[in-house]
């Protein structure tokens, strides 16, 4: 019996319902004040939706207020204050910050969601504890890192994320040759895992099972002396070899527009060599490794460093990448896993060019030309083996005695 009950059996018996009045007026003061501090209340949906987000977002980048210095900052949004400022510029006016009905939250605080969300590794930024990061809403936070992955690849992608032309390619190639003593290389290639927090539900989920037992996507990047990633291709299942996704990328299957007759990359021993691939050697099952063969391996191994700098520096500044958690369900989940990774590497480029002065040119002075008429210069014959590459490169790292 509650008390409206209660208070009119006792008039009926008594006449007296004073003390019953008290009573319905705390009732009803409890009941609002529960109302009143519920987010989904009218008073507090606005400043939830508005007021208190976009309050945390201004103190973020509010310098003055001395909450987040420029470190803390970086830590936080995985870039400086500068570069931070560049991106908003650069991504602005896109049209997917452009609503119709209903205005939009400042470019700025979608970005910086997004950046907080790749910045994190786990569980600490998904969509539900967004809310307590920023105080926005699950579905508000997906719509702001969507909005932007669309953005950043629409806008920078193009610009941040190219293979080098015919002149890039000889300056690349001049200053590994400065550096590592390797003659008309244009870069270092490298598979690397990237792990899915959760079981693909599909029905080839076992494919994505890699080596290293968990589920993964398998990434080729190719990079230069300067950490730059000059193409990558991701999506293949963690189980695929990586020979087999370079054997498949489009810089193989294209080659005249990506190479010269002269010109190659190098890679580790996974794959197989060919006129445009210098991988190292394998070590013979039960055998020790030919002198001449190890010490090229130990050549190699000084500009292959820059592949494992490469894709260190990619993983640690967006720790996303080292547990993707977004749900694999068919064709569209894949999609966006694939727009976020992409996203990922377009702002690293972006990032790395941001210091491109700090990295060493090699001058001209320290180089000396190679004979136009050496076998390093001569297209490969059709019928050559496919080591032939790996064996001239090899003699001329060795007869060179480069440091």
């Amino acid at each position: 019996m509650d008390l409206r009950q209660q208070r009119r059996r006792n008039t009926a018996l008594n006449g007296d319902d004073d003390i019953f009045d008290v009573l319905l007026e705390q009732d009803a003061k409890k009941k609002f004040r529960i109302e009143e501090r519920s987010r989904y209340s009218a008073d507090s949906r606005a400043s939830y939706r508005r007021g208190a987000a976009s309050a945390i977002f201004t103190e973020d980048l509010d310098l003055e207020s001395g909450w987040l210095n420029d470190a803390e900052f970086k830590d936080k949004y995985r870039m400086t204050r500068s570069s931070f400022w560049l991106i908003v510029d650069l991504i602005k006016d896109h049209a997917v910050f452009r609503s119709k009905w209903r205005r939009q939250a400042p470019v700025e605080h979608q970005l910086m969601t997004l950046l907080c969300f790749l910045g994190t590794e786990g569980n600490g930024m998904s969509d539900r504890k967004g809310r307590s990061v920023f105080r926005l809403g699950k579905g508000t936070v997906t719509l702001y890192k969507d909005r932007v992955v669309q953005a950043i690849l629409d806008c920078l992608l193009e610009d941040n994320i190219k293979w080098p032309d015919i002149d890039e390619r000889r300056i690349i190639s001049d200053r590994i040759r400065a550096d590592f003593g390797l003659p008309n290389c244009i870069g270092v290639a490298d598979g690397t895992l990237l792990p899915l927090a959760f079981r693909p539900s599909t029905q080839d989920y076992a494919d994505y099972k890699g080596r290293k037992l968990l589920y993964t996507l398998t990434m080729l990047v190719v990079n230069d002396d300067q950490r730059r990633i000059r193409y990558f291709h991701a999506g293949w299942p963690g189980s695929t070899h990586d020979d087999r996704v370079f054997r498949n990328c489009r810089i193989v299957q294209e080659l005249q527009a990506h190479f010269q007759h002269m010109e190659y990359i190098i890679g580790d021993s996974a794959y197989g060599p060919q006129n445009f691939m210098v991988s190292t050697f394998k070590k013979p099952v039960g055998a020790p490794m030919q002198p001449d063969n190890e010490a090229f391996n130990t050549k190699l191994a000084k500009p292959r460093v820059t592949s494992e700098h490469t894709i260190g520096i990619l993983k640690g500044r967006f720790p996303f990448l080292r547990s993707i958690r977004m749900r694999l369900t068919g064709k569209r989940s894949f999609e966006k896993i694939l727009c976020y990774i992409s996203a990922c590497v377009v702002l690293h480029n972006f990032l790395v060019g941001k210091r491109e002065d700090d990295v060493g040119h090699a001058g001209e002075d320290d180089l000396s030309e190679i004979d136009a008429d050496n076998e390093l210069n001569r297209p490969i014959p059709d019928h050559a083996e496919s080591a032939s590459r790996r064996e001239q490169v090899k003699n001329y790292v060795l007869e060179n005695n480069h440091r």
